[in-house]
């Protein structure tokens, strides 16, 4: 895919400069670079890609570690932002899935939740906030069980690759 330089993170919502930006013949890749983090002891850096989907009703989130991290995913956010509730599966390269679900966009960011109905599921949220033009943070938080409290797992703050 080629990648197009375009400014999606501006003063619109997510959704709205995704799809104004989609009417390009080329699909649209947003590709953001995610610093080495210590929030969780780790030094971990990846990319990740957003790019517009099925006739621009999805945005699709694509993770890949660099190495030595070895994590990889896959999930399509709904755009419908007339729908009360959207939901998204995360798939991973281990083999895992994740249900999450949110209760709308909001201008500058989503929160996904994870469902909890499914076998053995430990709850977990996804937090992506725009910061700026060409940046997004974003922080995983999450609980190991039902008897502890929920933690930080995650945080950082990404960077559109140049």
């Amino acid at each position: 895919m080629r990648r197009i330089g375009v400014s999606w993170l501006s003063n619109t919502s997510w959704i709205q400069t995704c799809q104004q930006q989609c009417s390009f013949s080329a699909p649209l890749v947003l590709s953001f670079a995610l610093p080495p983090s210590a929030s969780s002891g780790r030094v971990l850096s990846a990319e990740v890609d957003f790019t517009m989907e099925l006739g621009d009703r999805f945005i699709q989130s694509a993770h890949h570690d660099e190495p030595p991290g070895r994590y990889m995913s896959l999930a399509l956010w709904p755009t419908d932002t007339t729908q009360r509730q959207q939901a998204t599966v995360v798939y991973d390269n281990f083999g895992g899935h994740r249900r999450f679900v949110s209760d709308r966009w909001g201008a500058d960011s989503i929160v996904w939740v994870r469902d909890t109905t499914e076998a053995q599921a430990r709850l977990e949220t996804f937090t992506y906030r725009r910061t700026g033009p060409d940046a997004y943070w974003y922080a995983w938080h999450v609980r190991a069980s039902p008897s502890r409290p929920i933690v930080l797992g995650d945080s950082a703050t990404c960077r559109r690759k140049r």
